[in-house]
């Protein structure tokens, strides 16, 4: 995943939380569906009865047990009941981190920053915040061009804000990756300059 900064906000896309919420409600409807099977097939019920026993079994709503039930679904509804509290559990702390952590904020920042840094034309990369690019950057800066930073080491990109008493926009990451490369692909950019 690619994390975007501007002034030490955390801007990213986001995706991989959406995926692991996603994941979760996927694995949620597997148990319910393995449910509603389940009892069709182990006490010959209709589909509307195995959903309604289904819905109550995972939502842990408790209703009576019907007093005939064979002792295999007996077994079979403990494994529901265990499936859909462990997935339920795994889904619920991944919506808790999303919202906690301010994810969802960020994704939609990095959607306005990505959009921003899109609109740049004739701009310039900078890999790598060390030394040599001190000289490049203020350059750039008194040519009131447009840039953006990328270097491996959030450290880096910090000291050089603290040199220049300025918040830039940059990218935590390896230039090397291809994801970084495509973004800054749509991005339009000008020019690579690398520095180190």
């Amino acid at each position: 995943m690619i994390k975007y900064y501007k002034g030490g906000i955390v801007l990213y896309d986001g995706m991989n939380s959406l995926k692991k919420i996603l994941r979760s409600l996927f694995y949620i409807s597997v148990i319910f569906f393995i449910g509603v099977l389940g009892y069709m097939y182990l006490e010959k019920w209709n589909f509307s009865d195995s959903l309604f026993f289904t819905a109550i079994t995972l939502s842990t709503v408790g209703y009576n047990i019907p007093d005939n039930i064979r002792p295999i679904t007996k077994y079979f509804t403990i494994a529901i009941i265990f499936s859909g509290l462990t997935f339920f559990i795994y889904g619920l702390s991944v919506v808790s981190t999303f919202i906690i952590e301010g994810e969802i904020k960020n994704i939609f920042e990095g959607r306005k920053r990505m959009k921003k840094i899109s609109m740049f034309e004739n701009h310039f990369i900078i890999v790598g915040a060390g030394k040599t690019s001190s000289y490049v950057l203020s350059m750039l800066i008194n040519s009131k061009n447009d840039f953006v930073i990328i270097d491996k080491k959030e450290e880096n990109i910090k000291r050089t804000e603290e040199f220049f008493n300025m918040n830039f926009e940059y990218i935590v990451g390896d230039v090397k990756d291809e994801e970084i490369i495509k973004k800054c692909n749509e991005a339009g950019i000008f020019v690579i300059t690398a520095t180190q």
